[in-house]
């Protein structure tokens, strides 16, 4: 998939700033001064695309010329009347892609993290579909589910590595547990081997 912008959008997103942030990571308002210089390095990279025209831009993205432009006559549309009937996308974020030269950034799923996984006790054993644990079987970090409920916490970077790391030491305790150990399972950095 490509996202789409036209060089209105490109200064605005350089002058006042993006309308949509990554939590506190990219706050809402961040002005994205190194904009043309990271798209310089996307379109080195193959994964950003600069043209005079939609023609332009499709042959370079390999995307279907009729297509494209059909579609941002639509999205255009939906700017002027201030209405996205496919999307519902909120009419403050409707910017057109009307004024060259316009831009294109290749986007490809990816995950940042699961917020699903196999289901686990406090014990991080994994559970079947009655919540009885499946004997021996523990599941930590992101293979993990449960951790959230129906939000996901942006305000707090790293949350998922924390959780990687402590579910990693409940899961250990509670497995050495199981086997019999006196002591909690320590595993220090000293104790590998090269």
């Amino acid at each position: 998939m490509f996202v789409l912008y036209d060089e209105d959008t490109k200064n605005y997103m350089i002058d006042h700033g993006i309308d949509v942030g990554v939590g506190v990571m990219v706050p809402v308002a961040t002005k994205l001064t190194k904009l043309e210089e990271h798209f310089a390095k996307g379109e080195a990279a193959g994964k950003a695309f600069r043209a005079n025209s939609i023609k332009e831009l499709a042959q370079k993205t390999g995307m279907d010329y009729q297509t494209l432009k059909d579609n941002i006559e639509r999205y255009n549309q939906f700017c002027n009347v201030r209405h996205d009937e496919d999307f519902v996308k909120d009419a403050r974020y409707l910017r057109p892609v009307a004024k060259a030269p316009f831009y294109a950034v290749k986007s490809v799923a990816t995950s940042l993290g699961t917020l699903g996984g196999v289901k686990v006790n406090e014990k991080l054993q994994a559970v079947d579909d009655k919540n009885v644990p499946v004997s021996g079987l523990y599941v930590i970090g992101n293979d993990a589910g449960g951790m959230y409920g129906d939000s996901y916490d942006l305000v707090m970077a790293g949350s998922t590595v924390g959780f990687a790391i402590n579910s990693a030491r409940i899961a250990a305790e509670n497995i050495a547990q199981d086997l019999g150990a006196q002591k909690p399972l320590v595993i220090k950095a000293s104790d590998k081997k090269s």
